[in-house]
Protein backbone atom coordinates (compact mmCIF):
# COMPACT_ATOMS: atom_id res chain seq x y z
CA UNK A 1 0.00 0.00 0.00
CA UNK A 2 2.88 2.52 0.98
CA UNK A 3 3.66 2.58 -3.26
CA UNK A 4 0.27 3.57 -3.96
CA UNK A 5 0.06 6.45 -1.29
CA UNK A 6 3.10 7.76 -2.43
CA UNK A 7 1.73 7.64 -5.79
CA UNK A 8 -1.11 9.10 -5.01
CA UNK A 9 0.54 12.27 -3.22
CA UNK A 10 3.14 12.95 -5.69
CA UNK A 11 -0.19 13.05 -8.51
CA UNK A 12 -1.87 15.60 -6.02
CA UNK A 13 1.12 17.62 -6.33
CA UNK A 14 1.20 17.73 -9.54
CA UNK A 15 -2.31 18.41 -10.31
CA UNK A 16 -1.71 21.76 -8.07
CA UNK A 17 1.23 22.81 -9.73
CA UNK A 18 -0.46 22.25 -12.84
CA UNK A 19 -3.78 24.31 -11.72
CA UNK A 20 -1.58 27.45 -11.05
CA UNK A 21 -1.58 29.91 -13.95
CA UNK A 22 1.70 31.00 -15.59
CA UNK A 23 3.16 34.16 -14.13
CA UNK A 24 0.73 34.35 -10.52
CA UNK A 25 2.35 34.39 -7.56
CA UNK A 26 1.96 32.36 -4.94
CA UNK A 27 0.53 33.02 -1.45
CA UNK A 28 3.75 33.80 0.09
CA UNK A 29 5.12 35.75 -2.80
CA UNK A 30 1.45 37.74 -2.47
CA UNK A 31 2.03 38.83 1.12
CA UNK A 32 5.63 39.91 0.63
CA UNK A 33 4.51 43.87 -0.78
CA UNK A 34 2.04 43.92 1.96
CA UNK A 35 5.11 43.56 4.57
CA UNK A 36 7.30 45.82 2.47
CA UNK A 37 4.28 48.22 2.32
CA UNK A 38 4.22 48.74 6.00
CA UNK A 39 8.11 50.50 5.96
CA UNK A 40 6.16 53.09 3.38
CA UNK A 41 5.32 56.44 4.92
CA UNK A 42 1.99 57.19 3.58
CA UNK A 43 1.46 60.55 4.60
CA UNK A 44 4.95 61.89 3.28
CA UNK A 45 6.10 63.73 5.97
CA UNK A 46 9.29 63.08 5.99
CA UNK A 47 10.50 62.07 2.82
CA UNK A 48 9.84 64.63 0.48
CA UNK A 49 12.50 67.53 -0.77
CA UNK A 50 10.95 71.01 -0.66
CA UNK A 51 12.23 74.48 -0.79
CA UNK A 52 10.40 77.67 0.81
CA UNK A 53 10.19 81.36 2.25
CA UNK A 54 8.15 82.16 5.43
CA UNK A 55 7.30 85.73 6.90
CA UNK A 56 7.56 85.90 10.84
CA UNK A 57 5.41 88.62 12.49
CA UNK A 58 7.95 89.26 15.24
CA UNK A 59 8.18 91.42 18.47
CA UNK A 60 10.90 91.64 21.93
CA UNK A 61 13.95 93.84 22.42
CA UNK A 62 16.93 92.46 22.53
CA UNK A 63 19.56 94.67 25.25
CA UNK A 64 23.54 95.38 25.39
CA UNK A 65 25.13 94.30 28.53
CA UNK A 66 28.39 95.13 30.27
CA UNK A 67 30.31 91.95 30.21
CA UNK A 68 33.05 90.15 32.80
CA UNK A 69 35.46 92.48 30.64
CA UNK A 70 33.72 95.62 31.44
CA UNK A 71 35.12 98.18 34.19
CA UNK A 72 31.39 99.71 34.52
CA UNK A 73 28.88 97.41 33.20
CA UNK A 74 25.88 100.12 34.04
CA UNK A 75 27.61 102.26 31.40
CA UNK A 76 28.25 98.95 28.84
CA UNK A 77 24.39 98.43 28.66
CA UNK A 78 21.66 99.89 26.65
CA UNK A 79 17.98 98.69 26.22
CA UNK A 80 17.90 98.29 22.30
CA UNK A 81 14.62 98.87 19.94
CA UNK A 82 11.92 96.63 19.56
CA UNK A 83 11.79 94.40 16.52
CA UNK A 84 9.89 95.04 13.65
CA UNK A 85 7.08 92.86 12.56
CA UNK A 86 8.67 92.12 9.21
CA UNK A 87 10.94 89.44 9.57
CA UNK A 88 11.83 86.77 6.80
CA UNK A 89 13.29 83.03 6.51
CA UNK A 90 14.16 80.63 3.93
CA UNK A 91 13.89 77.00 4.80
CA UNK A 92 15.31 73.68 2.39
CA UNK A 93 14.41 70.32 3.70
CA UNK A 94 15.96 66.75 2.06
CA UNK A 95 15.18 63.88 2.75
CA UNK A 96 18.36 62.05 4.50
CA UNK A 97 17.57 57.92 4.69
CA UNK A 98 15.18 55.70 6.59
CA UNK A 99 12.47 58.91 6.89
CA UNK A 100 15.03 61.29 8.79
CA UNK A 101 15.66 64.42 6.67
CA UNK A 102 17.99 67.92 6.69
CA UNK A 103 16.75 70.93 6.81
CA UNK A 104 18.68 74.57 6.26
CA UNK A 105 17.56 76.94 7.32
CA UNK A 106 17.93 80.84 7.47
CA UNK A 107 16.40 84.15 9.32
CA UNK A 108 16.59 88.25 9.13
CA UNK A 109 15.30 89.92 12.34
CA UNK A 110 15.68 94.02 11.94
CA UNK A 111 14.61 96.70 14.74
CA UNK A 112 15.30 100.53 15.05
CA UNK A 113 13.96 103.33 17.23
CA UNK A 114 15.28 106.78 19.18
CA UNK A 115 16.19 107.48 22.73
CA UNK A 116 18.04 109.84 24.89
CA UNK A 117 21.17 108.29 26.91
CA UNK A 118 19.91 108.54 31.00
CA UNK A 119 23.94 108.08 31.90
CA UNK A 120 27.07 108.25 30.41
CA UNK A 121 27.97 105.34 28.14
CA UNK A 122 30.31 103.48 27.07
CA UNK A 123 29.97 101.09 23.66
CA UNK A 124 32.64 99.48 21.67
CA UNK A 125 35.65 101.84 22.47
CA UNK A 126 33.21 104.97 22.60
CA UNK A 127 31.70 107.67 25.11
CA UNK A 128 28.32 108.93 24.76
CA UNK A 129 27.15 111.60 27.03
CA UNK A 130 24.61 111.60 29.36
CA UNK A 131 21.37 113.39 27.56
CA UNK A 132 22.38 112.62 24.09
CA UNK A 133 19.58 111.72 21.62
CA UNK A 134 20.13 107.79 20.23
CA UNK A 135 19.34 106.67 17.07
CA UNK A 136 19.37 102.56 17.45
CA UNK A 137 18.68 99.62 15.64
CA UNK A 138 19.78 95.82 15.53
CA UNK A 139 20.05 93.46 13.17
CA UNK A 140 20.16 89.86 14.13
CA UNK A 141 20.53 86.96 11.44
CA UNK A 142 20.67 83.12 12.09
CA UNK A 143 21.47 80.20 10.34
CA UNK A 144 20.84 76.61 11.59
CA UNK A 145 21.24 73.02 9.99
CA UNK A 146 19.33 70.27 11.64
CA UNK A 147 19.50 66.43 11.39
CA UNK A 148 15.90 65.22 12.35
CA UNK A 149 16.06 62.00 13.08
CA UNK A 150 13.03 59.61 13.20
CA UNK A 151 13.05 58.45 16.40
CA UNK A 152 9.67 56.59 17.03
CA UNK A 153 8.22 54.70 15.52
CA UNK A 154 11.04 53.59 12.70
CA UNK A 155 9.49 52.73 9.80
CA UNK A 156 6.65 54.65 10.37
CA UNK A 157 4.11 52.77 8.79
CA UNK A 158 0.79 54.01 9.11
CA UNK A 159 1.35 55.89 12.87
CA UNK A 160 -0.11 58.95 12.96
CA UNK A 161 2.12 60.24 16.17
CA UNK A 162 6.01 60.41 15.49
CA UNK A 163 8.85 61.80 17.35
CA UNK A 164 12.20 63.02 16.06
CA UNK A 165 15.18 63.63 17.70
CA UNK A 166 17.15 66.68 16.40
CA UNK A 167 21.06 67.38 16.28
CA UNK A 168 22.13 70.82 14.82
CA UNK A 169 24.13 73.18 14.47
CA UNK A 170 22.97 76.82 14.86
CA UNK A 171 24.92 80.49 13.97
CA UNK A 172 23.99 83.76 14.87
CA UNK A 173 25.36 87.38 14.06
CA UNK A 174 23.81 90.30 16.03
CA UNK A 175 25.16 93.69 14.77
CA UNK A 176 23.98 96.78 16.89
CA UNK A 177 24.29 100.72 16.13
CA UNK A 178 23.69 103.30 18.47
CA UNK A 179 24.54 106.77 16.62
CA UNK A 180 24.15 110.03 18.63
CA UNK A 181 22.92 111.94 15.91
CA UNK A 182 23.03 115.67 17.10
CA UNK A 183 26.31 114.99 18.85
CA UNK A 184 29.04 115.88 16.08
CA UNK A 185 32.13 115.20 18.33
CA UNK A 186 30.77 111.59 19.70
CA UNK A 187 31.30 108.59 17.40
CA UNK A 188 28.83 106.15 15.92
CA UNK A 189 28.96 102.96 17.86
CA UNK A 190 28.79 100.10 15.47
CA UNK A 191 29.22 96.49 17.32
CA UNK A 192 29.39 92.74 16.20
CA UNK A 193 28.61 89.94 17.92
CA UNK A 194 28.58 85.88 16.92
CA UNK A 195 27.72 82.62 18.07
CA UNK A 196 28.07 79.22 16.71
CA UNK A 197 26.61 76.16 19.00
CA UNK A 198 25.81 72.64 18.30
CA UNK A 199 21.84 72.95 19.59
CA UNK A 200 20.30 69.73 20.84
CA UNK A 201 16.09 68.95 20.64
CA UNK A 202 12.91 66.86 19.91
CA UNK A 203 10.20 67.02 17.51
CA UNK A 204 6.48 65.73 17.76
CA UNK A 205 4.50 65.44 14.49
CA UNK A 206 0.86 63.75 14.49
CA UNK A 207 -0.34 63.54 10.78
CA UNK A 208 -4.03 62.90 10.66
CA UNK A 209 -4.21 62.81 6.91
CA UNK A 210 -1.36 62.94 3.84
CA UNK A 211 -2.57 66.29 3.64
CA UNK A 212 -2.46 67.54 6.84
CA UNK A 213 -0.38 67.42 9.54
CA UNK A 214 0.88 69.02 13.07
CA UNK A 215 4.54 69.42 14.38
CA UNK A 216 6.03 70.88 17.74
CA UNK A 217 9.92 71.01 18.03
CA UNK A 218 12.49 72.57 20.37
CA UNK A 219 15.95 72.82 20.45
CA UNK A 220 18.91 74.62 22.69
CA UNK A 221 21.88 74.78 24.36
CA UNK A 222 24.18 76.70 26.72
CA UNK A 223 26.77 76.35 29.36
CA UNK A 224 27.23 78.23 32.54
CA UNK A 225 28.76 82.05 31.96
CA UNK A 226 28.55 80.82 27.89
CA UNK A 227 26.82 82.15 24.98
CA UNK A 228 23.14 80.61 24.35
CA UNK A 229 20.83 79.59 21.99
CA UNK A 230 16.79 78.25 22.17
CA UNK A 231 14.63 77.75 19.42
CA UNK A 232 10.96 76.81 19.54
CA UNK A 233 7.95 76.38 16.81
CA UNK A 234 4.86 75.15 16.72
CA UNK A 235 2.79 75.04 13.00
CA UNK A 236 -0.18 73.29 11.38
CA UNK A 237 1.07 71.99 7.61
CA UNK A 238 -1.79 71.86 4.66
CA UNK A 239 -0.46 69.94 1.70
CA UNK A 240 -2.36 70.65 -1.32
CA UNK A 241 -0.80 69.30 -5.18
CA UNK A 242 2.81 70.72 -4.66
CA UNK A 243 2.29 73.33 -2.51
CA UNK A 244 2.66 73.28 1.73
CA UNK A 245 1.11 75.96 3.85
CA UNK A 246 2.68 76.57 7.11
CA UNK A 247 1.05 78.72 9.86
CA UNK A 248 1.91 79.07 13.64
CA UNK A 249 4.01 80.47 16.20
CA UNK A 250 7.91 80.75 16.45
CA UNK A 251 10.12 81.80 19.79
CA UNK A 252 14.02 82.77 19.50
CA UNK A 253 16.55 83.30 22.19
CA UNK A 254 19.84 83.91 21.78
CA UNK A 255 22.72 85.78 24.13
CA UNK A 256 26.28 86.37 23.39
CA UNK A 257 29.01 85.55 25.69
CA UNK A 258 29.31 87.51 28.89
CA UNK A 259 32.78 87.06 28.91
CA UNK A 260 33.72 89.93 26.82
CA UNK A 261 32.99 93.38 27.83
CA UNK A 262 29.64 93.98 25.94
CA UNK A 263 27.15 90.99 25.05
CA UNK A 264 23.67 91.34 23.75
CA UNK A 265 21.13 88.39 24.82
CA UNK A 266 17.23 89.17 24.08
CA UNK A 267 14.61 86.81 22.54
CA UNK A 268 12.00 87.63 19.26
CA UNK A 269 8.63 85.87 19.01
CA UNK A 270 5.51 85.84 17.39
CA UNK A 271 3.08 84.44 14.45
CA UNK A 272 4.37 83.44 11.60
CA UNK A 273 3.52 82.01 8.02
CA UNK A 274 5.11 80.32 5.09
CA UNK A 275 4.39 78.56 1.37
CA UNK A 276 6.95 75.77 0.03
CA UNK A 277 7.12 73.66 -2.83
CA UNK A 278 7.35 69.89 -2.29
CA UNK A 279 9.34 68.11 -5.24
Amino acid sequence: MKPIVLAGLLFSCALAFAQTPAGQPTPAAQQAPTQASKDLDPYQVNDSMSVGVFYWMTKGTPELLGGKKSTDPKAASLGLPQADKKGEGVIFTVPAGRFNNLTVEAFQVKGSGTSTATTDLSLFGNNIPTGDFLSKSFRLRSGKVSWNYLTYPAPPGTAKFRLKTLLEVQYVNVQTVVDPIYDLGTSVSIGTKSIILPTLGMGVELAPSKHFHFEVKASGFTLPHKSAIGDGEGAAVIRVWHLELRAGGKYYYFKTSPQSDVYIKGSVLGPFGGLSWVF
